[in-house]
């Protein structure tokens, strides 16, 4: 019985491999984009995070409180010295930066892979580090107010940058969760598609499948006898 070609096509969302066509490049785009801002703004916060520690370490305290223009006084009269309170601030900036450097580094990993833990995780951390950025930005706004200090406006430019690049991460991660949604939809429908295809052709091969023959019966071979009609055989 000859055989006939399948009605039914394999529905096919990826291109095989050999085409040289990426399935999930479409989809994971704005979460590669994302990990590798992620791993820029990482590694300069990880080089401000040293810097802060070794300004602290080698530069006198009292030159940096000269250089602020801060007035001092409400903390002296609260018994807090300008030098403890310079201290804990760059202390905790410091902190806060490697931190939030490593933290930006590490998840960068997982986001790239299109991870929708991590992309998550990776908003709440962006939008908290932009959030400080905001307070700090108001700082040195009502700092270089008051005093008109290099230093003042060079620490309001540095905050408005890495504002900037946490802006625009926000952003991308927000694509790159819309994206990796997606394709996690289209993986669904296409292993719905190829579960019912799989069905279908169970279905039509059972419909073409040829009835069997029954076996036809052998007849016994003719016994050999004599003229009396007795066998021969002993």
């Amino acid at each position: 019985m000859s055989q006939y070609p399948s009605p039914y096509q394999l529905p096919s969302t990826y291109m095989p491999a050999g085409y040289g066509y990426d399935p999930a490049g479409a989809y994971l785009g704005p979460a590669r984009r994302a990990s590798v801002l992620m791993f820029v703004i990482g590694g300069v916060g990880l080089c401000c995070g040293v810097c802060c520690i070794g300004l602290l370490r080698l530069t006198p305290v009292s030159d940096l409180i000269a250089q602020s223009g801060i007035d001092f006084a409400p903390l002296q009269q609260a018994g807090l010295s300008p030098e403890t309170f310079f201290r804990v601030v760059y202390g905790i900036m410091a902190v806060t930066g490697l931190v939030g450097s490593l933290l930006l580094i590490v998840l960068g990993v997982f986001v790239r892979k299109g991870s929708m833990g991590a992309i998550i995780t990776s908003i709440v951390l962006a939008s908290l580090m932009a959030l400080l950025l905001v307070i700090n930005a108001i700082t040195g706004l009502v700092q270089l107010a008051g005093v008109q200090s290099s230093s003042a406006l060079a620490g309001l430019i540095t905050v408005l940058v890495f504002l900037g690049l946490f802006i625009v991460l926000l952003t991308w991660l927000a694509q790159a969760a819309r994206g990796v949604s997606a394709m996690r939809a289209a993986q669904m429908q296409y292993q719905a598609q190829y579960l019912q295809y799989m069905q279908q052709q169970q279905a039509y091969g059972y419909a073409q499948q040829p009835p069997q023959q029954q076996p036809v019966p052998q007849q016994p071979p003719p016994v050999e006898g004599g003229p009396d009609g007795t066998s021969t055989q002993g």
